[in-house]
């Protein structure tokens, strides 16, 4: 099945707040990235934030450059200023200096939040989460993550790539409504 309708199908019907797991095979995240959002952008009324621990913003828009997201789509970069590079001056993205500050970054979610009736939040990823935050503190992370969604009436779109710990998984895994492999 075509990941798009599968996407499509995964959340027909869900109500907002929802939240899905997307884990994506490191060999294919950039196509199945791209997938998932071409689907996303297409297909569902309403905007988005993509939350990036993973991949600089202006990366993705790489990646997204065949879909048209700029008017639709917010990137809200975490990791490209702690990476050394300089703040792209693209007009869809705001950047948090440090991928450890879950605070700063709760705090720069929720003024985006309010000022815009977002309908989606993409986190890229939870693997690249962990890397910069222990388990137990990514796992409060994720899990005020959701209650802001659902005070926003948010879909949430957790991404990994590659292999998450079993533990960290299993914490997480009740607030999923759905989990999809696009692999």
């Amino acid at each position: 099945m075509e990941p798009e309708k599968m996407l499509d199908e995964t959340f027909e019907g869900m109500r907002a707040p929802s939240t899905l797991l997307l884990p994506l095979e490191a060999a294919t995240y950039s196509r199945g990235l791209a997938d998932a959002m071409e689907s996303f952008m297409q297909s569902r009324k309403g905007d988005a934030v993509y939350l990036t621990f993973n991949k600089p913003a202006a990366a993705l828009a790489d990646i997204f450059k065949n879909l048209d997201h700029k008017n639709r789509l917010l990137f809200l970069d975490v990791i490209s200023t702690h990476n050394g590079e300089r703040a792209s001056d693209m007009e869809n993205a705001f950047f948090v200096s440090f991928p450890g500050d879950l605070t700063g970054v709760m705090v720069a979610l929720s003024r985006t939040l309010k000022m815009h009736p977002f309908r989606f939040l993409f986190l890229d990823s939870l693997s690249s989460l962990l890397i910069y935050n222990d388990e137990r503190t990514a796992t409060r992370f994720i899990h005020a993550l959701s209650a802001m969604c659902k005070q926003y009436s948010v879909h949430m779109v957790l991404i990994s790539c590659g292999d998450i710990p079993d533990s960290f998984a299993g914490s997480i895994s009740s607030l999923a409504t759905a989990q999809l492999a696009l692999s």
